[in-house]
Formats: C-alpha cells, structure tokens, sequence
C-alpha cells in the first residue's frame, strides 16, 4: 500500500512540474514569463524568485530585460519586489547572497543606472542598521571585507567588540580566529587595536587549535596558553577488574581533550577514583513464537488489496533483553585534599521485541512476503525493535561515567579549549 501511495505522489509530482522545459535553452524564456506574470497578480516575492532562476539561464535575462522595457507596471512591480526583497535580510549569510544577487541584477541590466543604485543604497542602509542595533550579529570572518556596508570604521568597531563579546561565551561556536587576527594585525604592530586586542586574548577562550593564529599577534601568550591547556591526571578504579579499569581509561581518553593519563601518582596532579558499588546484571532468554491474524483481524484496506480471500497473516516475534543496575563514585583529588565527589547511577536496559518474515499464507498453503503492518496490534508490538544486550549497556555505563568526569571544573576546562 505504501509503494501504491509513493507512486500516485511521484505522478502527481511529475504532473506539477511537466511544463518546465527540459532544455536549459529554454528554460530563461520559461522562468521570465514565469517572473513577468507573477508580479503582473501582484505576487511580487514569487516573482522575484523565478527572476532569479532566469537570470542565471541561458536568454532569461534579455527577455525579462526586453518585456520590462514594453510593460512599465510590470517594471515597478519588480522594484517594489526588490524592495520587499532586501527588507528580508536577517542574518550575515543572507547578507551575503543579498550583495550576490543584486551583483546579478546589475549584470542583467534590469533597471536603470539610478534605479540600481537607489536599491543599492537602500539595502546599505539596511545592513547598516542591523549591524548598529545587532539584529543582524555580523562577526569578524573572511567574509565580512566583501560586505560594502561595513567597509567604514564605525561600523567595523562594532562588529569588532561584537566579535569581542561573543568569544567571551565559551558556548559560541563561529570563530573564525584567523580573520580576527588578521583585522587585529592590519593596522601594525604599533596599533591601538593590536593593543587592545592583545590585552582581551585571556577572556577570548583561545583554543588549542588557534593557537598559531594567536602567535602571530601575541607569542608570549600563545606559549603561556599552550602550558595551560593540559592538564596532568592518574586514574584510579576501584571494586572493579583490570579489563574495566582499562576501559574506563580507553573511553575516557577517547572522549576527553586536553588531559594526560599518567600511569602512577604524581604529586601537584589530579587524582581521579572511580569506585564501583553496584554493579547488577540480568539477561532475558531470547525467546520466538510465531503470530498469526486471520483476514478478518488484519486492516480492512491492506486485506482486500493486498491479500488473498481468506489468507491469514503471519510473523515471527523475537523477544529478549538485558538489565543492568548500576552505581558509581567518581572522586577527584590533588595532594591529598578531595576537589569533587559525585555519584553515577541507575538503571538500563529491559525487554525488546523484534518483527522478522512477515508473509501472507494462503488458504491452499502458498506463501508470500508480506510488505506492510497488518494492524495496529501488530505495529504496537513492533515498535521497539532495537536489541537490548549486556554489552551495549556497560558501553553506556562507560559513557555516564565519562561524562561525569567531563563535568568536573578542571577538566572540562582544558576539554572545552582543545577543541
């Protein structure tokens, strides 16, 4: 029934878009009048977005060139949608391909001399003014040159302390500390802004893989960062066996940056326990049993079309499971005096159920693969389908303590700056 559906909505689909020629040669013409009589109705963004696609084939520029020239209403109609078009802008991306597109208008010789530039001003003064009240946060990135707009020094000083600002939240993710760098060198080493930006770097949460970027405006401090972005560690697991201690040192390097595991104590460096105690194991047998519904008890629709008079559905369900109850300590130490203490628990896992073979059996005894659910008895009981086994639940048991001891102050410090 499902494949029957997909079918009628490709046709459909097919059907929709079966007046868009096949040949690119043709496809200009196709969109400009497309873009002409859309605005004509007043849908104006509508027709600025097959505009776009006009523009950009073979003819479609020349044409919608010429039919603006013969219909001013439709010219001012396009302006008006152009206006509409620019106050849309909300973020630096969408900046961007505003700047891009507009380049494309001008190509396309669409308006006049002064009509282009009337736009282009506009859409300035808008990009200005969402830089100034922060509705639209442009950063500091190797796009931001190409933005005319902000080409002035006021409005470079704000995107400058917003770039500032923003690297303070150790959350924010867009950095780009490459150009920051680069606009923070531009003006010499002897420069105001060298010197302040110099003097932000301890609050900018540099990471280690900016700090060759950093060198370049600071090395003293960039050295200074790079000693500070490590830090010194000796696991200890107790009430456990050397294979899990070993994998919850494997899964702790793997998941935490920034930390050197020393193989013994060591004086000055953190001293991290992780004590087991609890640690309950329950398997469910793996047990099968085959369900059958008559014609009668499978869904109407799906019987008649899909099964013979009479036939009967089957399947196999597999059930199973594991449990695991679990408790751990996890400790931190430096020099003998107890930083942190905090305690993993719970419980995971329980029963799965698992649908194999579904088919149709006949009334005469021939048997066919069955495509779809027979009922909604059938679909409640084949809804968790995912096996539950001991060692998927002590690999998560790995992963709760792990991000535990992701969680105490030192670490993730150093974890967060090494990314």
């Amino acid at each position: 029934m499902k494949k029957v559906l997909l079918s009628v909505l490709a046709a459909a689909a097919l059907a929709a878009c079966g007046s868009v020629p096949t040949d690119p040669a043709k496809q200009g013409a196709y969109y400009a009048e497309q873009s002409q009589a859309a605005l004509a109705k007043g849908n104006l963004l509508e027709g600025i977005r097959n505009l776009t696609i006009a523009i950009s084939r073979p003819g479609g520029a020349e044409q919608m060139r010429l039919a603006l020239e013969k219909d001013r209403s439709t010219h001012n109609k396009l302006i008006e949608g152009l206006h509409q078009d620019i106050q849309l802008v909300s973020t630096a991306e969408s900046v961007q391909r505003e700047y891009e597109f507009l380049s494309k208008i001008a190509a396309a010789r669409l308006l006049s001399q002064a009509e282009q530039a009337d736009l282009e001003a506009r859409f300035e003064n808008i990009v200005r003014t969402g830089n100034e009240t922060g509705l639209i946060p442009f950063v500091i990135n190797g796009e931001i040159d190409s933005i005319k707009a902000l080409s002035n020094e006021k409005q470079m000083q704000i995107v400058y302390d917003r770039t500032l600002t923003s690297y303070k939240n150790k959350n924010f993710t867009a950095r780009d500390m490459q150009a920051l760098v680069a606009y923070a060198r531009k003006s010499g080493y002897d420069s105001a802004l060298l010197a302040d930006f110099k003097k932000q770097l301890p609050s900018l949460n540099v990471r280690s893989t900016e700090l060759l970027q950093v060198a370049l405006a600071d090395p003293g401090f960039a050295e200074r960062r790079k000693a500070q972005l490590n830090v010194n560690a000796h696991l200890s697991v107790k009430n456990s066996d050397r294979l899990f201690a070993d994998d919850v040192l494997t899964q702790l390097s793997r998941d935490i940056h920034g930390v050197t595991w020393l193989p013994a104590s060591q004086g000055g460096a953190l001293e991290l326990i992780v004590e087991r105690v609890r640690d309950s194991e329950k398997e469910i047998p793996a047990q099968s049993r085959t369900v059958t519904y008559s014609y009668s008890q499978v869904d109407t629709l799906s019987a008649v079309l899909l099964m013979p008079k009479n036939a009967s559905y089957q399947f196999d369900l597999k059930t199973g499971g594991a449990e695991l109850d679990y408790g751990y300590v996890v400790s931190t130490w430096r020099d003998g005096k107890k930083l942190s203490e905090n305690v993993v628990r719970g419980k995971l896992g329980g029963e799965f159920k698992k649908c194999e073979n579904p088919r149709v059996v006949n009334v005469f005894g021939g048997v066919s693969s069955a495509e779809f659910m027979a009922n909604d008895d059938m679909r409640a009981a084949c809804t968790n389908q995912e096996a539950v086994s001991i060692d998927s639940l002590r690999a998560q048991v790995l992963e709760k303590i792990s991000a535990e001891v992701l969680s105490v102050p030192e670490i993730s410090e150093v974890h967060g700056m090494s990314l």
